[in-house]
């Protein structure tokens, strides 16, 4: 390449020396000395090119100079037929020539430029950490994000960062501890094992987001948009999620002690296994919801829907039911001991004789109860026997 150039640059010399020769017009490209240098310079640029490809050339400065000399050469070869001397030509055109180099320039330093900007992203989000608000981290942010930059294990604990777009953001084992991202948008974000402990996510959209393992102990939910998002063994724990939109969402092993589930919708989601003792599911929509297997002892079900709901095995020991609608739910081996039933409906529900009825309250005003319930109930005593219900 270093000959390359060289001989560019005796072709130029060689121009402003003799700006009259007609030397473009040569049919025989090797005759005189020009000839030959055409020739040389030809031969060894289309060389390098074709081995090297400008691979091995990072600085700024060569691809420039390579770039403005293959369009002058260009312009060159298209006037080749001109009556005007070199110089001339190229002065003629020096618009076009400035304006070619300028684009093919740009393109060739994007990759440099991306790389600039992700690191003056990243020296913007340093600096703010430990700052609860800054008006640059978040736009640093959703510009990584948009050029799909891995933010794993990034630390963004306390950061104020409200209405925040970061969908599909790589956010695995993140730390946003305390963090406002309220209305923010991390739809199929992935959040896996990510300590959320104490983040305000009201209002939020998380929809088909990973969440699984995640932490979100003692976190605001409230009316976050969390429909099929993956929460597999994700930590709960006395978080706010009233109103908030779990429908067909994955909350197999998911902690939920102590956790307010006011008005939740856990339409068709899957709570097998899920830990929710003591938990308030006070008008939750359970409709169709997967609860086989899961612990909720001590649980607050007023008037929640559970209709066509599986409790297979459930333990219900002591919850509170009252005027929980149960039509079509599966109940087959639950433990329902001490369980308050008053005035919930049990229709067509799926019941064996495993079930545990021991202590159960007000079942003698739970409404719907089939005929062959009402005999096991009955014989049982908690039931008159022959008493129509």
């Amino acid at each position: 390449m270093h000959k390359t150039r060289r001989l560019f640059v005796k072709l130029l010399h060689y121009a402003i020396e003799n700006p009259n020769t007609d030397y473009l017009q040569l049919k025989n490209p090797c005759g005189g000395e020009i000839g030959q240098l055409i020739q040389k310079f030809s031969s060894e640029f289309s060389s390098s090119i074709s081995q090297l490809a400008f691979k091995t050339y990072t600085s700024r400065a060569v691809k420039r100079f390579f770039v403005v000399s293959t369009i002058t050469l260009i312009g060159l070869y298209l006037k080749r037929d001109s009556p005007d001397s070199t110089l001339e030509i190229i002065f003629d055109n020096l618009e076009s020539i400035a304006l070619g180099s300028a684009g093919i320039i740009f393109l060739l330093e994007s990759e440099d430029r991306r790389k600039r900007d992700h690191y003056e992203a990243w020296q913007v989000i340093n600096l703010a950490q430990n700052q609860p608000s800054s008006g640059g981290r978040v736009q640093a942010l959703q510009d990584l994000n948009q050029d799909n930059v891995d933010l794993e294990g990034i630390d963004l604990h306390g950061a104020d960062l409200s209405g925040i777009n970061l969908p599909f953001g790589q956010l695995a084992r993140a730390n946003m501890k305390k963090a406002h991202l309220d209305h923010a948008n991390l739809n199929k974000a992935n959040l896996v094992a990510a300590h959320l402990e104490g983040i305000n996510l009201q209002s939020a959209h998380l929809e088909d987001s990973n969440l699984q393992s995640a932490h979100l102990e003692d976190s605001n939910l409230q009316s976050a948009h969390l429909v099929g998002a993956n929460l597999n063994h994700a930590h709960l724990e006395n978080a706010l999620l009233s109103n908030t939109n779990l429908k067909d969402a994955n909350l197999e092993f998911a902690h939920l002690e102590g956790t307010v589930l006011y008005e939740v919708n856990f339409e068709n989601a899957n709570l097998g296994y899920a830990y929710l003792q003591c938990t308030n599911l006070c008008r939750a929509n359970l409709e169709g919801a997967e609860l086989g297997r899961g612990e909720m002892e001590g649980a607050v079900l007023h008037h929640a829907n559970l209709k066509g709901a599986s409790l297979h095995k459930a333990c219900l020991k002591s919850a509170d039911l009252w005027r929980a609608d149960l039509e079509g739910a599966w109940l087959c081996f639950a433990n329902l001991e001490g369980a308050d039933l008053s005035e919930s409906n049990l229709k067509n529900i799926s019941w064996n004789d495993k079930i545990k009825w021991t202590d159960v309250i007000g079942i003698e005003t739970a409404k719907n109860i089939s005929p062959a319930l009402q005999n096991e109930l009955s014989s049982l005593g908690l039931l008159p026997k022959n008493t129509k219900r």
